[in-house]
């Protein structure tokens, strides 16, 4: 993706989205997009939608995390259906150095099943009830295997899509 300012995702002979590699990263317009750019792919986990108050969460059997506020008129129409809650490694933060106010609505509790040293950065492999995920975390974080541990996921970095469609709901 370094050598050009322009590239063209394909899927079965079809063109998926052009755009440049930051939007293509940022901006997928669809699932397979989101998978095909980035290492380690996008954590995919399907969730339902839900309406608690005013507010919109993305709820699964281990997890709530809200839905990001200037997403909620692309939510409302899947408010009580399931979708696909995709969010990248790296978008996940120890909760350890986040602070209380900034967890709520945006944790995730896990139990970590490997850890990959990999130098200058850490693949962990969590499980979250029946989902699997992947975070990045810096080389010098601890762990275990089997330990419960927790990451905020970055709202703004969250996307949603069409479990039917697999499209880019946000």
């Amino acid at each position: 993706m370094t050598m050009g300012n322009r590239i063209v995702v394909m899927k079965d002979g079809l063109i998926q989205q052009i755009s440049d590699p930051l939007n293509l990263y940022n901006h997928p317009v669809n699932k397979f997009v989101a998978g095909f750019i980035g290492s380690p792919p996008m954590n995919f986990i399907e969730v339902e939608v839900v309406k608690q108050g005013s507010d919109y969460f993305v709820k699964n059997g281990a997890f709530t995390v809200a839905v990001k506020k200037d997403a909620y008129d692309k939510v409302k129409d899947y408010e009580g259906k399931k979708a696909i809650f995709g969010f990248r490694p790296e978008d996940l933060i120890d909760e350890n150095i986040v602070r209380e106010s900034e967890k709520r609505g945006t944790l995730i509790k896990a139990k970590v099943e490997v850890i990959e040293p990999l130098g200058s950065e850490i693949f962990l492999y969590l499980s979250a009830g029946k989902d699997n995920m992947v975070v990045r975390v810096p080389s010098h974080y601890k762990t275990e295997l089997g330990k419960e541990v927790g990451f905020v996921v970055d709202l703004e970095k969250t996307h949603l899509f069409d479990i039917e469609t697999e499209q880019a709901i946000y």
